[in-house]
């Protein structure tokens, strides 16, 4: 399902931090070329707005390319499980129990 990038929220306790580096210009390259290919995990917070778990960095991507949606996977999950699932999110495995 694709999502509005204006209904996305950052996590507001996610442990890395978006750069604007050289991986980062990589990572535009390849979504202008390949598209996105692996969905953001975001869950709903009310009001048609979203908070993203997972895929802070494609979705930064996706803004400075000038996209309006997203490709993403809506959860529920209680806050502690979200900070679980990003912790684990970096090496592009995302864990959920």
């Amino acid at each position: 399902m694709d999502i509005e990038i204006a209904k996305i929220r950052p996590f507001r306790d996610h442990p890395f931090k978006v750069v604007d580096d050289d991986k980062m210009q990589d990572l535009e390259e390849s979504i202008r070329i390949n598209g996105i290919l692996s969905p953001v995990l975001i869950r709903p917070i009310g009001n048609d707005l979203y908070e993203m778990v997972s895929g802070h960095r494609r979705m930064h991507a996706a803004g400075i390319l000038g996209m309006e949606c997203v490709p993403a996977i809506i959860m529920t999950a209680a806050a502690g499980w979200l900070f679980f699932c990003t912790s684990f999110s970096g090496g592009n495995a995302v864990i959920v129990i």
